[in-house]
């Protein structure tokens, strides 16, 4: 489970609309709601759209659920509107998932129909080198916390990254494997103005804009350490992965 905490000095994104409608360009940000009560859904981790009525998030996110007891929701910039409820087909968790050692975090919802919103794109082969350069933003929305001991961020926010080597994090190869990546906030500022992502975050994208196209780079996963230098956000490197989604 992350420890880290999304700091409120992070980027509000705002609907030009009294609806809270997101635009669509990013509108593949997507939401996962489980069943807490007989007519009541609370949320619980991000999702993002890839086309063809599949859904990508982390596979923590729903260990131990059944599809009837979890909703996906897309189109809005809080989470008090739900614009969108999409009706689960079917779940498909990584057969390799390893949930104490965050291994394979990753999973697939089908959609019984095809959402009206933008897709996500997967990396591809082509481009693939020129996705995961250190030293170039990447980013993530979300609705994760924002303060320690509250809830998540009612409105949707944004944190630019950076990817960073295993070499200059203390991570060590038995906890950050080949098919994860890592990520942190680069800026020189003090601590208490740093970003990462937090708990509610599980699930969302790391996301690279390319060639004015958005690409899903990572998947956000775990992290160890408040907001810290040397043990930073832990993402599922979606490249590793590409095998696996086209075969379902």
């Amino acid at each position: 489970m992350r420890t880290f905490y999304k700091l409120t000095n992070a980027e509000k994104v705002l609907a030009n609309n009294k609806y809270n409608k997101i635009d669509n360009e990013i509108s593949f940000i997507g939401t996962i709601w489980y069943k807490s009560g007989i007519e009541s859904y609370t949320y619980c981790c991000g999702c993002s759209y890839i086309g063809n009525k599949m859904v990508l998030t982390a596979a923590h996110c729903l260990q131990g659920r059944i599809d009837l007891e979890i909703k996906i929701m897309f189109g809005s910039t809080t989470l008090s509107q739900k614009h969108i409820e999409c009706t689960i087909e079917k779940i498909k968790i990584h057969p390799d998932f390893q949930i104490k050692k965050h291994k394979n975090d990753i999973a697939v919802i089908f959609l019984k129909e095809e959402p009206p919103i933008s897709s996500i794109n997967l990396p591809n082969n082509d481009i693939i080198n020129k996705l995961y350069r250190i030293n170039e933003d990447v980013f993530v929305y979300g609705f994760g916390k924002t303060v320690k001991n509250k809830g998540v961020s009612i409105n949707l926010r944004k944190i630019i990254l950076n990817i960073v080597l295993l070499k200059n994090t203390k991570y060590t190869r038995q906890i950050v494997d080949q098919n994860m990546l890592c990520a942190k906030d680069v800026r020189k500022v003090p601590l208490s103005q740093k970003m990462d992502t937090c708990k509610g975050d599980s699930g969302n994208a790391l996301i690279k804009k390319f060639n004015n196209k958005y690409y899903i780079i990572g998947i956000v996963n775990f992290g160890v350490k408040k907001a810290n230098i040397n043990y930073p956000g832990v993402y599922a490197r979606t490249s590793a992965f590409l095998d696996w989604i086209h075969n379902l």
